[in-house]
């Protein structure tokens, strides 16, 4: 979420220009971490547009890609991100949508105490559908 940059304990902004160059891709997260399921039409610009805006200023590159925040998202939601550009979205462990499969695909949040059998356990069990 955009609106943590800079302040203590989260990333700078020469910190996500460093991945940037390391060629880590940088997507968006919303502004302040809102479920989108939840946001009226005059959230958007606040959720998606200014972040977007935000990374892009930082990095120079067009921002393409979106995390839900909480994994969670609707109808709604995907059809902002096509409206505002995004290509592709990421959720967690919801179904996902047969008409736009590519804005909803899973990932899945990796414990950092996870070994490699702890991770190929997780990754087994994934289910894409």
């Amino acid at each position: 979420m955009t609106v943590s940059i800079d302040k203590s304990q989260y990333l700078t902004r020469e910190q996500i220009k460093d991945l940037d160059k390391a060629g880590h891709v940088i997507g968006c997260h919303t502004w302040d971490h809102h479920d989108v399921r939840f946001l009226k039409e005059a959230d958007w610009y606040e959720q998606l547009v200014k972040p977007n805006r935000m990374l892009s200023d930082i990095t120079g590159n067009t921002i393409r890609y979106f995390a839900y925040p909480y994994g969670s998202w609707n109808s709604n939601a995907i059809q902002q991100l096509k409206t505002n550009a995004y290509e592709m979205a990421f959720q967690l462990n919801g179904p996902y949508d047969a008409g736009n499969p590519i804005f909803t695909v899973r990932r899945i949040s990796v414990d950092g105490r996870w070994n490699r059998t702890a991770l190929m356990k997780a990754v087994s069990q994934f289910n894409v559908h």
